[in-house]
């Protein structure tokens, strides 16, 4: 392992102790930082063809870390956005499927978590002028979850797994499934390389306001 990719795992190390001695302000800003540095490495090895599978399961790592640190200071639509665009990283690169199965759960629950909660709020003045994207998202993280659960190894993380078990199951017949082979802007979708869920699902988002800080 490259030895600047070693010492990011440190950083990483030291944002989760942050989160477990319950010191929140400090996580979110170390593992902000620590995210931001990954990032950067990332996308210098995406540009110079050189990623690797340490790299990318880093970022999926990093992001989680940050996620977590986000939700516990209360900020959960931030969260959200860190998610779904870590996701996007992997999947533009085409190492969506090649993550974790288990890494790739645990964002797109954090993801789902908060768009599922915002639709069960309909805050009218919020919800309803973006309803149908707000749909729409629900749909494909809802869908990329399911699949992924389905695709996980008993032997993983069990807590993430129940996590995503119950909230599959609370929304059970609620919300689309979208299988492979359905279109999603005119074009035909895979699940294992949900490359046009994302560029929809983003644009989305963006347009509902959810990526502002």
């Amino acid at each position: 392992m490259d030895i600047y990719i070693s010492d990011l795992y440190n950083s990483l190390a030291e944002s989760k102790k942050l989160l477990v001695k319950g010191d929140i302000e400090n996580a979110v800003n170390f593992s902000g930082q620590t995210l931001a540095a990954v990032d950067a490495a990332w996308s210098k090895m995406f540009n110079a063809r050189t990623l690797d599978s340490d790299t990318d399961k880093l970022l999926a790592e990093a992001g989680i870390c940050h996620c977590k640190a986000l939700i516990c200071g209360g900020m959960e639509n931030m969260a959200f956005s860190t998610s779904c665009t870590v996701l996007f990283q992997l999947t533009v690169a085409g190492k969506y499927s090649e993550v974790p199965v288990i890494l790739r759960i645990e964002l797109l629950l954090i993801a789902f978590t908060w768009i599922s909660e915002f639709m069960q709020k309909r805050n009218p003045e919020k919800y309803a002028p973006v309803r149908e994207h707000v749909s729409h998202i629900a749909c494909y993280l809802y869908s990329m979850l399911y699949v992924s659960y389905l695709e996980c190894s008993t032997e993983s993380d069990v807590d993430i797994l129940h996590s995503a078990y119950m909230t599959l199951k609370s929304v059970e017949g609620l919300i689309p499934l979208i299988k492979d082979g359905d279109e999603v802007c005119g074009r035909k979708v895979s699940l294992s390389d949900p490359y046009e869920i994302f560029v929809d699902l983003i644009g989305r988002a963006k347009a509902s306001g959810f990526f502002d800080d």
